[in-house]
This record gives structure tokens, sequence and C-alpha cells, in this order.
């Protein structure tokens, strides 16, 4: 039996993408076991405390509001963009030292998080432990940058590829989302050469009560006609303000065919509130605020497109809950949101701009929705499911022990 040991230093309270694969892979720990791995997660949850700056309690109004304008700040200012990368570094270092002074030594350590793999290897790498990371985004290292774009061509840049080149040069196994992700990896490092790994995001199927809910939902919410619902945070990235921007110059009489629901919370909702109260667009945007990811299947139930007009991605989960939902589609032509869209089979991709979403909105009567959501469901049974993921990950665990997958 070998032992894995999943480490990240965020929270299982998190909704981010990585923390539901793991908590997924948490609950599929008899599985692991079968195929001959005794699988331990560690979260910051494992540990109490924190570095100073870094408050693990998020129960106040006054915390929200705090971190909304620090997340805001941390984009447009140099300064705190830079105070944002020294208190993550120092959170990654609390976290590491904690889970190292557990003493425990497994066959092979799993990280989703470049700053806690580095700091891993810089300061504490245990003699004859292999090293997984996952890559969660396009494979370019944008997207960490894309969050603070006033440090790029600064000497934090700099020391964040280092940090990233070194941390290459000393992974035994890169586990890629997306091909784009492993293609990129390897143009612009080839020292990952042999190294690298699919890993393609995946998801848990709802249960049977669910999907009669799901059923019975839908069945109740049939107008409008195009009912949109888009899931995650509004950080600037996942293109909230493209969507208001292109209902604000939609045609009145398709207008008012088209709802769109906004699931999640972030720095930038307040502002987007107040953009659509400007546009009057109030009564075709729905803000529902962060919701727990165990819930999200009911907010898609009431939609039959699932929308995302991301500038930057990995694989987006939210897309992949929508096609398990089935749902049609309207995206972007970025990361490796191509390889989980057929155009025009369960979806509509466009660029990441305004016009074009625009004319997308014109012309929603040129498509059929309901055709596409049926091919949206048959992609997520065929490949974008759970099991599959598990067992890539078992070829993942075996790449980086030296043995042939065999699952």
């Amino acid at each position: 039996m070998k032992i894995v040991d999943v480490i990240m230093s965020d929270s299982f309270n998190s909704s981010v993408g990585p923390v539901q694969t793991i908590r997924r892979i948490k609950n599929s720990s008899e599985f692991f076991k079968e195929q001959g791995f005794l699988l331990n997660v560690f979260t910051k949850d494992n540990f109490s405390g924190a570095p100073k700056g870094t408050p693990i309690k998020k129960d106040s109004k006054l915390y929200d509001k705090k971190r909304t304008l620090f997340g805001w700040l941390a984009k447009h200012t140099q300064i705190f963009g830079k105070l944002k990368f020294k208190q993550t570094y120092a959170h990654s270092r609390w976290f590491v030292k904690n889970y190292i002074d557990l003493n425990r030594r497994p066959d092979v350590l799993v990280f989703h998080s470049l700053y806690d793999c580095y700091i891993y290897m810089s300061e504490y790498r245990i003699e004859g432990v292999k090293t997984c990371l996952f890559v969660h985004d396009d494979g370019t290292g944008s997207m960490t940058l894309s969050y603070y774009p006033k440090l790029i061509g600064t000497d934090i840049e700099r020391k964040f590829r280092k940090n990233e080149l070194f941390v290459f040069n000393n992974i035994d196994v890169k586990a890629c989302i997306t091909r784009l992700t492993e293609k990129n990896l390897l143009d612009r490092a080839p020292v990952l050469k042999g190294k690298t790994t699919l890993v393609i995001n995946g998801i848990s199927d709802i249960s049977d009560d669910e999907k009669q809910e799901t059923a019975k939902i839908r069945s109740e919410n049939k107008s409008p006609k195009y009912r949109m619902v888009q899931v995650g945070s509004m950080n600037g990235r996942k293109g909230h303000r493209e969507v208001i921007e292109a209902l604000h110059r939609t045609r009145k009489e398709m207008l008012s065919d088209i709802h769109v629901t906004f699931v999640g919370g972030g720095y930038e909702k307040q502002t987007l509130e107040e953009l659509v109260r400007e546009y009057g667009l109030e009564s075709n945007i729905t803000f529902e605020g962060v919701v727990q990811n165990k819930d999200v299947y009911k907010y898609l139930a009431k939609g039959n497109i699932a929308i995302l007009i991301s500038a930057l991605e990995g694989l987006p989960l939210s897309l992949i809950e929508g096609m398990r939902s089935g749902m049609g589609i309207i995206s972007t032509r970025v990361s490796g949101i191509p390889e989980i869209v057929n155009e025009g089979v369960n979806g509509v991709l466009i660029n990441p701009d305004i016009d074009e979403l625009v004319e997308v909105f014109n012309n929603l009567n040129n498509y059929d929705w309901d055709k596409m959501g049926v091919e949206s469901r048959k992609s997520f049974d065929d490949y974008y499911n759970f099991p599959r993921m598990r067992r890539d990950y078992i070829h993942m665990l075996q790449k980086a022990l030296g043995k042939n997958c065999k699952c």
C-alpha cells in the first residue's frame, strides 16, 4: 500500500475548483485503497492559527468588506499587489511547515498550489518522496498574474517565473487539466518532457433524487425563453461585466426573452450591481450571491444556457456543471474551453469580445438550445465525469512511482 498525501493551503470551505476536486478525491478513498493507495488530504483546516496578516475566520461582514477592498487594491495598485504576493508566500510557508511538523513520510505528495510546492521543494523537501503538481490554468502561468496586472514586468513577476522554473526542474509529475495546458507547458519548458500527464477535469454526477428535482425545477421555469446562468467569482476575469454590457446593447425585442442569473460573490459584485441599476437591467439580471457547491445544481436547473465569457481559464468546472445539467453553452475560445464545447453542437464559442456577444444575444433564435443541452449531457456522460478523472489520477500516481497504469 502506497501512502499519498494531498496538500493544499486553501480551506475545504472554499468553493474554488481545486478544492472541489480534492473533496471528490477524499470521498473516493475506498476506490484509491482498492488500487493500492492510502490517500490522505491536508488543508489549512487541519491546523490552528495562521501567519500574521492572513486571517482564516470569515464570519463577519467587516471581514468580507475588507477582503473585497483588498482584492480590488491588489489588482489595481502595485503596492497592494506586492503585499498580496508576500501574504501568499507567507501563508504557504506557514501551511507547509505545519504539515512537515507532522513528521509524515508519504510515498507521493500531491500539490495543487505552485506556492505550496515551491516552499516545500526549496525549504522542506523530504528525500525519496515523489511529487506531483496540478496546473489549473492554461500552462502559461498567466492566470496568477492576471489577478495582479500591475506586477507584470516587475521584480515580483521575475521572482514568480524563477520559482516556477525551480519547480519545473524538480517536480516528478505535472498534472495537466487540459490538453492545451500540457502543450503550452512543454512549449515553454522542455525540461518537463516526460514529466507531464493528463488529469482532465471531471465532476461527479448528481444523484437520482437531484436529477428528479432538476427536472421538476426546469419544468416549472419555462420563462423567459433564454434563461442563462453564470457560476463563478466576480473577480474581473470571468466576464460578468461583458455580459452586462452586451445585454445593454441587445435589441429590445430580444432582451425581453433573456434573463441572466449570476451565482457567486467577489470584489466586483457591488460595482456590477451598480452597473445593472445604471442600465435599467434589474429585470434581466439576478445576483444570487455565494451558494454552497452542493446547491449549485438547483440554480442551473432554472436555466437552459450556461454562460461564461472568460478571457483566461483552465478548464472551468462551472461549464462542466452546466453540461451535467443538460444546458447549451455560450463561452469563449480560450484555454481549455474549446475542448469541452463543440461549436454548433453543444454550444456557441466567441472571442472574449462584447461585440461578438451582442451578436450572439441578438441571434439566440438561430440555435437549437434544447438539442445542444442534450449533446452537453452526452459529452458529460461520455468523458467529463469523475470516474474517468479518477482513473487519470491513478495513472498520475503510478507515473510518479515509475509504474505502468493497469487500471
